[in-house]
């Protein structure tokens, strides 16, 4: 029996892109980071951080550029479609 992923999952391999806000300490390395990220559309900044569009499973790798910069991560929100 195979198991089918979960849409919306980490194993949702798809490219569908969607809307996510990260509330972040360091705005400015922040912009950098995500400016130089070829799979990062859409850019929006906002007062506490950015909304961006990504694939689900590229949340985790954009965590983890922002880490490797020791920027403080406030909050990761998927912003309802």
């Amino acid at each position: 029996m195979k198991l089918e992923p979960v849409k919306g999952t980490p194993f949702d391999y798809s490219d569908d892109k969607i809307t996510v806000y990260f509330e972040v300490a360091d705005k400015q390395s922040t912009r950098e980071i995500i400016e130089n990220t070829t799979f990062i559309d859409g850019i929006e900044d906002l007062e506490h951080g950015f909304e961006v569009r990504i694939a689900m499973q590229q949340i985790p790798e954009l965590i983890r550029h922002l880490s490797r910069e020791n920027i403080a991560i406030y909050a990761v929100t998927p912003q309802k479609q």
